[in-house]
């Protein structure tokens, strides 16, 4: 056998390979397209076009409301700050040997996020007092 025919059957055999493994990952993307098909539609059916949104009503905007939503900052009045401040403070006040955020957390029921600013205006106001850095800090009553 010639280095020639060698290298033509050597294509002939990859490029059938190659053409059974397209074929294999074809029927596959098919059958799991097919399975997150919402609706099932019928064959040669047209796709029906998008639902357009009517025009918005002219209304009076919706009061905010804090809503939990990941990622999304959320505006909180003077007051939801101070309820929440007041809460860390009756804890830290039932707490004589202090206590982490993390615990505050648990007991309050909100995130470290949500404590940030309540804490640093009780810092602030020196109302509380910290002793530790990062995770190791231990709020206490002042």
């Amino acid at each position: 056998m010639s280095p020639d025919d060698l290298k033509n059957r050597i294509h002939v055999a990859a490029t059938q390979f190659t053409n059974d493994v397209i074929g294999v990952f074809t029927e596959a993307f098919a059958a799991a397209a097919a399975d997150f098909s919402a609706v099932p539609r019928k064959a040669g059916a047209k796709k029906a076009a998008p639902a357009r949104r009517a025009p918005a009503a002219k209304t009076a905007p919706a009061p905010k409301t804090a809503k939990k939503v990941p990622g999304k900052r959320i505006r909180r009045s003077t007051a939801q700050l101070a309820k929440a401040g007041d809460q860390v403070l009756k804890l830290l006040a039932s707490n004589k040997k202090g206590l982490r955020i993390e615990a505050i957390n648990k007991v309050i029921g909100t995130t470290t996020r949500e404590l940030m600013r309540p804490v640093q205006k009780l810092l602030d106001e020196k109302k509380i007092r910290k002793v530790g850095e990062r995770r190791a800090t231990t709020y206490f009553l002042a």
